[in-house]
């Protein structure tokens, strides 16, 4: 993510996504975002979840992970299909 207005770096984005797989199932808990570089406009680190269920990820169509109300955006999505999910 990258903007010029809000200090994007005093935000915990794992307050703010939750990951879907194609059967609908949701995981919102769990995270943690291991920030390696603070800066106010670009920081950057880890997004890790904590042990999920084997299952959540298996026979899926796509995998999505979703930002949501982060300072100024409502929904922000990223969908990984299958043939690029490695587990």
């Amino acid at each position: 993510m990258d903007t010029h207005s809000p200090d994007l770096g005093s935000v915990d984005l794992a307050s703010h996504v939750l990951i879907k797989n194609s059967r609908d199932e949701e995981i919102s808990t769990g995270f943690n975002w291991d920030i390696r570089d603070y800066t106010s406009h670009h920081p950057w680190g880890y997004l890790e979840l904590a042990m999920p269920s084997a299952s959540f990820f298996r026979d899926v169509d796509y995998i999505e992970l979703k930002i949501i109300d982060m300072v100024s955006i409502d929904e922000l999505s990223f969908i990984w299909e299958k043939e690029f999910l490695e587990f």
